[in-house]
C-alpha cells in the first residue's frame, strides 16, 4: 500500500529524521519559512532520509493543488544530492502593503481583498461547560445555539434587525416614495417608546440619525420628546454623540435652546472628553448666541462663574474677560490660574487645540497673566502653532506667542511653518501670523529659507488668490494703507514695541523682498496680460511697479532691466487694436476695467521715473494709428492726457504729431476738449486748477468732482445753471 507523506527538510540539518513511526506524529500547520522546503515523496513503508533527497519517479513531481499554505510551484530537481527550494516569486514592497489576505469559507486565502487593520473579533462569555457543548456541535448547531444565547442576553435583539432592514429600505435612493412612506411609519411604530434603549449601539443609532434628518416636524418632535432626558449621556457616548449634532442641526430653535441648556454647568467635563467636545464646539461656532457663548466661556473660568453668577447677578453680557477685568479686577487671578490648570492639558493634545474654544481660552490666558506664566505657555506652544492660526482668536494668541517669545523660541516657530507656508497665506487669520513674523524675526535668512522662499516658488498660486495675494502685499509694502484695513494695521502695530527685535524694520523688509523680488517680477513679466486683466492681481503689479515714496516702510529697489521689460509688455498689450465700443471680444487696455485704472496710474508716476525708463517713453514707439484711435471714446482721451501731462517730451512730441487739433475740435467728447487744452496752451502743460466746463461736459458724470462728497454737493447748483445757461464757464 502507498502512503503519500509530507517531509519536511530543514536547511540547518545535515541528516534529519521522521522517526520510527509516521503515524504516531500529530498533523500541525507549519509555517514556511526560507530556511524549510517541502515536498510531496511517494514511499513505501518507513522512510529513514538521510542528507538531502532527491527522487526520480514523475509521480513524486509536485502537484499544483489548492492546498493551503503551500506554494503552487513545480520542484524540479537538478540532481541526486540536492533538493531545488520552492520560494515566492519577488514583489515590491507596495504590492506587499496593498496585498491584503483573506480566508473564504473553503479556508483558501483570497489576494487582493482589503479588511480593516482593526477587525474586532465577536466575543460571547459563557461558562465552561456550556463551552464544551458548543465543541461537540457542528458548524450550523453552533451558529444558531450562539443565536439563541443572544437573544437571551439582549431582548432587543430582533426589534434591532427589524429596524435595520426598514432602514436599509429607507436609505435606499432607488426605493419608490410610497414604499419608502410606509417603511417610515412602520419604522416609527417598531421604535417608538424604545429610543432610548436603541440609540446606544453603533447600528441603531445610525437608524435613529435617519428619522431624524427626515424633513418631518412631528417624527422629531417624538424622538426629541422622548431622548431629551439622554442628552448629557449621549453626548459623551462615542456613537449617541452624532445623533446631538443632528439635533442641533435639524432641530427648530426651541429643540437647539434645549440642548444647549442642558450643557450649562457641565461644559467642563464636556470639554475633557473627546466626543463630547465636538458637539461643545458645533454648539460654540455654530449655533449659540452671543450670551450663551460667554456662558460657555465663562464657566471655565472656575467654579465661581459656573454655579454662583446668577446668584451674584452678574449679567450674562459682563461674563466676557475684558468686562470681568474692567469690573472685577479682583477676580483676574482665580481666572489665570484655572485657565492655566485646564491649558496644561488641553495644549498637549492635538484634537482639542484645534477647537476655536481652546483658542479663545488661550487668547484669555496670554492676554491676563504673568510675564512667567505668557513665557510658560510660549514654551508648550512654539512648535503647535499653525494648529491654532486659523481662527480669529487662535491668530491673535499666536500674534501675542510671536511678539513676545525670545530668539530661540522664535526660530522654533519659524520652523513650525515648514510645509505650511501657502496654506497659511491661503487662510484668512493664519496670515496675520506671517505678517507678525514678517515684522518681528530677526533672524530673515531662517524666514526665507523655510517661508519666503516657498511662497516664491509658488506664485501662481497666491497672486490670483483674494486672500493669498496679500502676504506678497505685504511683501512689497508692508501695512499699505490702500490695500490693508486699518484694524489690522493697528493690531499688528501692538507687535512693534516688542523687547526681543532688534534689527531694523528697514533692514529686515528688504532682505525679506530680497527672497521674492526676482521670482515675482519674472512672473510678473511672463504673465502681464493675465495679471492686469484681473482684479485681484492688477493692484500687486501696480504695488510694484510704483515708484516708492518716502512714507514707505522701505526702499523697494527694482532694477531698471526688469523695470523695462515689464513696460514692454504693457506697450505690447496696449498695441492691440482699439474699436470704441466693441461688444466683441475682450477691452482694451484704455477702454475701462482694473488695466486701465493701472495703466493710469503708472503714466501719473511717470514723472517721478528718470529718463529712459518712463511707461510714456515706450508708449511713444507705438504707431501713430494707435494713438490717433484711442481719441474716439472718452477714456482714450484722458489716458493720453495722462501721458502729455506726465509723459517725457519725446512723449509729448510724438502725441502732437499722431494728434492734430483739428481732430480734437471736431470731436464732441470731454476728454478730447480736455486734450486740446494742453495742446493749446503755451507751455505745454495742464493748468490743474482751471477746469473748463461746457454744456455738453457738465452732462458728463466723470467730470464732477468725485473723491469728496462735500466739494460735489457744492457744485450741484452751478453746474444746474451751467447746463441751463448754455454758455462756457470757468471753475477756479
Amino acid at each position: 500500500m502507498t502512503i503519500i507523506k509530507r517531509v519536511k527538510v530543514a536547511k540547518r540539518s545535515s541528516s534529519p529524521t521522521l522517526g520510527s513511526s509516521p503515524a504516531s506524529r500529530k498533523k500541525k500547520r507549519v509555517s514556511f519559512a526560507n530556511s524549510i522546503a517541502e515536498t510531496r515523496i511517494l514511499e513505501s513503508g518507513v522512510l529513514k532520509i538521510e542528507g538531502n533527497v532527491h527522487v526520480h519517479s514523475a509521480e513524486a513531481e509536485w502537484e499544483k493543488m489548492p492546498q493551503k499554505g503551500i506554494l503552487k510551484q513545480s520542484l524540479a530537481a537538478t540532481s541526486t544530492n540536492e533538493v531545488k527550494k520552492t520560494t515566492k516569486p519577488k514583489e515590491s514592497e507596495q504590492m506587499v502593503k496593498k496585498r491584503t489576505k483573506q480566508r473564504n469559507d473553503d479556508g483558501k486565502k483570497k489576494l487582493g481583498v482589503k479588511r480593516p487593520l482593526f477587525k474586532k473579533s465577536r466575543t460571547i462569555k459563557i461558562q465552561r461547560s456550556t463551552k464544551e457543548k458548543l465543541m461537540s456541535m457542528s458548524k450550523r448547531e453552533r451558529r444558531e445555539f450562539i443565536r439563541q444565547l443572544e437573544e437571551k442576553n439582549k431582548p432587543n435583539i430582533e426589534l434591532i434587525r427589524k429596524a435595520k432592514l426598514l432602514w436599509e429600505v429607507i436609505r435606499n435612493s432607488n426605493t419608490a416614495e410610497e414604499k419608502r412612506e410606509q417603511s417610515v411609519q412602520d419604522l416609527l411604530h417598531l421604535c417608538c417608546g424604545k429610543f432610548s434603549k436603541l440609540v446606544y449601539t453603533h447600528s441603531t443609532c445610525r437608524v435613529v440619525q435617519c428619522l431624524f434628518a427626515l424633513n418631518k416636524p412631528d417624527i422629531r418632535e417624538k424622538i426629541f420628546d422622548e431622548l431629551t432626558p439622554e442628552i448629557l449621556r449621549m453626548v459623551k457616548s462615542k456613537y449617541t454623540n452624532f445623533l446631538v449634532s443632528k439635533m442641533l442641526k435639524y432641530g427648530s430653535k426651541n429643540q437647539r435652546d434645549i440642548v444647549i441648556n442642558a450643557f450649562k454647568g457641565h461644559c467642563m467635563d464636556l470639554y475633557r472628553i473627546a466626543y463630547s467636545a465636538t458637539v461643545l464646539e458645533d454648539v460654540y461656532n455654530e449655533w449659540a448666541t452671543a450670551e450663551q457663548r460667554h456662558s460657555i466661556v465663562a464657566e471655565f473660568y472656575g467654579n465661581e462663574f459656573t454655579f454662583f453668577k446668577n446668584e451674584q447677578n452678574i449679567p450674562v453680557s459682563l461674563l466676557h474677560i475684558e468686562a470681568i477685568a474692567r469690573n472685577y479686577p479682583q477676580k483676574i487671578p482665580s481666572i489665570v490660574q484655572s485657565l492655566e490648570k485646564l491649558l496644561e492639558k488641553a495644549v498637549v493634545k492635538i484634537p482639542t487645540l484645534k477647537l476655536s474654544l481652546t483658542h479663545k481660552l488661550l487668547l484669555d490666558y496670554l492676554t491676563n497673566c504673568t510675564p512667567d506664566q505668557r513665557q510658560s505657555m510660549i514654551d508648550s506652544l512654539k512648535d503647535q502653532l499653525p494648529e491654532i492660526c486659523h481662527s480669529i482668536e487662535g491668530s491673535r494668541a499666536a500674534l501675542l506667542c510671536v511678539w513676545n517669545a525670545s530668539t530661540k523660541e522664535r526660530k522654533a516657530i519659524v520652523n513650525s511653518f515648514k510645509g505650511l507656508a501657502i496654506r497659511s497665506c491661503q487662510d484668512e487669520y493664519a496670515r496675520r501670523v506671517l505678517f507678525g513674523i514678517f515684522d518681528t524675526v530677526d533672524d530673515t535668512t531662517l524666514v526665507n529659507e523655510v517661508i519666503t522662499k516657498e511662497i516664491a516658488n509658488n506664485i501662481a498660486d497666491l497672486v490670483y488668490n483674494k486672500i493669498g495675494v496679500w502676504v506678497f502685499h505685504y511683501l512689497v509694502h508692508p501695512r499699505d494703507q490702500r490695500v490693508f484695513g486699518k484694524g489690522l494695521n493697528q493690531l499688528l502695530k501692538q507687535g512693534d514695541s516688542n523687547p526681543n527685535s532688534k534689527k531694523l524694520s528697514q533692514l529686515r523688509y528688504s532682505e525679506l523682498f530680497e527672497c521674492v523680488r526676482e521670482p515675482l517680477m519674472t512672473f510678473i513679466k511672463a504673465n502681464m496680460r493675465d495679471m492686469l486683466s484681473n482684479k485681484i492681481s492688477s493692484v500687486l503689479v501696480l504695488d510694484t511697479l510704483e515708484v516708492p515714496s518716502l512714507s514707505d516702510p522701505f526702499l523697494r529697489e527694482i532694477c531698471d532691466a526688469d523695470l523695462d521689460e515689464c513696460f514692454r509688455a504693457i506697450t505690447e498689450i496696449a498695441s492691440d487694436e482699439f474699436i470704441p465700443h466693441s461688444p466683441d471680444g475682450p477691452s482694451h487696455i484704455v477702454q475701462g476695467g482694473c488695466a486701465r485704472f493701472v495703466f493710469r496710474k503708472l503714466l501719473q508716476s511717470d514723472p517721478r521715473r528718470r529718463d529712459g525708463h518712463r511707461l510714456s517713453d515706450f508708449l511713444a514707439d507705438l504707431p501713430a494709428e494707435s494713438l490717433s484711435s484711442w481719441t474716439g471714446m472718452d477714456c482714450g482721451c484722458y489716458t493720453l492726457v495722462e501721458m502729455f501731462k506726465s509723459g517725457s517730451d519725446k512723449g509729448r512730441e510724438v502725441l502732437r504729431q499722431a494728434i492734430t487739433v483739428k481732430m480734437l475740435q471736431n470731436s464732441h467728447l470731454a476728454g478730447a476738449k480736455a486734450l486740446l487744452d494742453l495742446f493749446t496752451s503755451k507751455d505745454g502743460e495742464h493748468p490743474e486748477a482751471v477746469v473748463c466746463l461746457t454744456e455738453a461736459e457738465a452732462k458728463q458724470k466723470k467730470l464732477m468732482p468725485s473723491s469728496k462728497r462735500k466739494r460735489m454737493k457744492q457744485l450741484v447748483g452751478l453746474l444746474i445753471y451751467v447746463v441751463s445757461s448754455g454758455r462756457n464757464f470757468v471753475f477756479e
